[in-house]
């Protein structure tokens, strides 16, 4: 019998529900990565060893965009804890301070994944109140010593109200032109 190394992922090519699941997944991180597209190699390469767990998670049952949630998710936690202390900092002081206007990157894409998340949920692609859900998770990797748990939930659905809204001007200006 003939054996070479990747010979798995050669027959999951020729299996319809692998490559079914594999495409909705990607569906999913694009749609909840809509203006961060530029994270879903990122991702595919940070996570390339365990990407096949997450398309048999799905073709066991699990909810294509509730199964990008998770990886968007460990993403940002281990993309929070990986920063320095200056950088934490600024990100602690955002959300101390409500900043909606200018925060940094990864709180702008927590408030992105939560809005879309809600879109997603009013198309029942996720469970109710996952979006809810996703920035009661998040607050649990931002709170700190001057941040309650309560005050970093309600900022991370200001941050995504505040991209909804972003959106929404794009879409009139849009319409304008």
């Amino acid at each position: 019998m003939l054996s070479f190394e990747g010979g798995q992922m050669f027959r999951d090519l020729f299996n319809p529900r692998k490559r079914a699941a594999s495409r909705e997944f990607e569906v999913a991180l694009h749609y909840l990565l809509h203006d961060a597209k530029a994270i879903v190699p990122l991702l595919k390469e940070t996570y390339k060893d365990k990407w096949p767990g997450f398309i048999d998670d799905i073709l066991k049952g699990a909810r294509p965009y509730e199964e990008a949630t998770l990886v968007i998710g460990i993403f940002v936690q281990n993309s929070f804890k990986q920063l320095d202390h200056t950088a934490r900092n600024q990100i602690a002081w955002s959300i101390a301070n409500d900043n909606l206007v200018n925060p940094p990157n990864v709180l702008r894409l927590v408030g992105q994944v939560a809005y879309l998340l809600h879109l997603a949920e009013r198309d029942n692609y996720v469970r109710e109140n996952c979006w809810t859900i996703w920035a009661n998770d998040m607050a649990k990797v931002f709170v700190g010593r001057d941040i309650t748990h309560d005050h970093c939930v309600n900022y991370l659905l200001s941050l995504a109200n505040a991209y909804r809204d972003a959106k929404r001007a794009e879409q009139l200006a849009a319409q304008r032109n």
